[in-house]
């Protein structure tokens, strides 16, 4: 197929448009398991593009290597997910904190945490101090509060200390127990060497910090709706 541009817009090039559009699209992925599953549609579409369009044997064999690599690493997740155990709380937090992360990786970012219980009145951050630990709370309330005043609450499913964790800006508010507490927490240290092991956990990471920080501001807009007094 000689390659013009009446050629590139034609039916018969779709697929090897649809070949590159994918792996873009996967590039895009938070998910490791959705950038291998649009990974492994990219190799076929452009399998299909060089084998019966180009008639290219050099395209097919890289497309092959390309397709056996996305489908051995999809086989893989698979079988570790299968032998990844989680108590009920490691499950939880597993589903509502980071449900983009596969199983095996979950697996090892729990390893490098550690569950507390917390009395009523412990500090998670303090307000213009380093953020030294992730917290992530599985059960009761944590008061945020700026210049001593109350400005929002954290409550099951929430992360504290997610805004300075992977930086060098202090904590912009002090958190505190405002009940005692079930957390998960990770220390700095150990959090910055496996995200720097494992690129993908930090993608993923950064969704749920995302997902958890428009989670906050809906309930804390929520609060303010249902406080605001009537004119």
């Amino acid at each position: 197929m000689e390659l013009t541009f009446d050629s590139a817009l034609s039916p018969a090039a779709f697929p090897g448009h649809a070949s590159y559009f994918l792996v873009v699209l996967a590039m895009l992925m938070s998910s490791i398991l959705a950038l291998r599953l649009l990974a492994l549609a990219s190799g076929f579409a452009g399998l299909v593009y060089s084998a019966m369009i180009l008639a290219d044997p050099v395209g097919v064999f890289w497309e092959i290597a390309f397709i056996t690599a996305n489908a051995a690493q999809l086989t893989l997740m698979a079988w570790r997910s299968r032998t990844v155990h989680f108590t009920d709380e490691e499950h939880d937090f597993h589903q509502h904190a980071i449900p983009l992360v596969p199983a095996a990786l979950a697996r090892r970012l729990i390893d490098t945490g550690t569950w507390r219980d917390l009395d009523a009145g412990t500090e998670l951050t303090r307000q213009g101090e380093a953020v030294e630990a992730l917290t992530y709370v599985a059960d009761g309330t944590v008061d945020i509060r700026v210049d001593s005043r109350p400005v929002a609450a954290c409550r099951c499913g929430d992360f504290v200390g997610e805004l300075g964790i992977f930086s060098d800006h202090p904590a912009t508010a002090t958190a505190v127990a405002a009940t005692p507490l079930r957390v998960l927490t990770f220390e700095r240290q150990a959090l910055m060497r496996i995200q720097r092991r494992e690129s993908a956990l930090r993608l993923a990471l950064d969704a749920a910090f995302n997902a958890n920080l428009r989670h906050k501001l809906t309930t804390a807009n929520r609060s303010a709706m249902g406080n605001a007094k009537p004119a």
